[in-house]
């Protein structure tokens, strides 16, 4: 059977197709409890072309909608759509948060992406998922009500399934994340959030594997 790297059908399908995005548009404050946060993002996202060696990666806009409810004071839960093909879920569990008093908001967050892509590869028909498991940790500090600055490292466990119409293969690797970016506060009880950040990811075993993703995005609390 003709055996091909999927890292050589990732290069050329992404630059075709939709990749994961790391963008959060979270400080490590939770969504209070009973509220629901609605948003929309726009941003770059630049994912590898190659897991085995430096490639230069391929740059694409992204565009994200996302929802959030609190579920309690401390759970706050929430999907994440990001055009042009990926799907985000995840869950936090806040352990501090400037509003009840604390110096600082913290918060340990588990969630998933997923992302699909398919086209042709030279002569090959290829379809490629993208299936990531993240451990991200919120930290965040308000200077004002209406100015915060956070921060996002994380754990992202990778698996990259490629499927031609010659061969199946499967490859994971574990990467870590850092990232954060500055939130301005407005409106009403300060319900409207535009945050600005950038994301980088990349491999421990792998460091020339490596993800960036830019984004500006509003949320708001109703």
């Amino acid at each position: 059977m003709l055996k091909i790297k999927p890292v050589i059908i990732v290069t050329g399908l992404f630059a075709v197709s939709g990749c994961t995005s790391m963008s959060v548009y979270q400080s490590a404050k939770t969504v209070p409890s009973g509220k629901t946060q609605l948003g929309a993002g726009i941003g770059t996202l630049t994912n590898p072309g190659d897991i085995a060696k430096s490639n230069d990666g391929n740059q694409a806009f992204q565009g994200d909608m996302w929802l959030r409810h609190g579920f309690s004071k401390r759970i706050d839960a929430g999907v994440k759509v990001s055009l042009p093909g990926a799907l985000a879920a995840d869950a936090r569990y806040g352990f501090l948060n400037e509003d009840r008093g604390d110096d600082l908001s913290l918060a340990l967050g588990l969630g998933g992406n997923y992302s699909r892509g398919t086209g042709s590869f030279f002569v090959l028909d290829t379809d490629v998922k993208i299936y990531d498991l993240l451990v991200p940790v919120y930290l965040s500090k308000d200077l004002a009500k209406w100015f915060t600055v956070y921060a996002v490292p994380r754990y992202i466990r990778r698996y990259v399934s490629v499927t031609t119409n010659s061969n199946d293969s499967t490859t994971s690797i574990d990467m870590w994340g850092a990232g954060g970016g500055f939130m301005f506060n407005f409106g009403p009880d300060y319900m409207l959030h535009l945050a600005l950040e950038y994301h980088h990811a990349q491999g421990f075993s792998k460091p020339a594997y490596t993800a960036d993703t830019t984004g500006i995005g509003l949320g708001m609390d109703f």
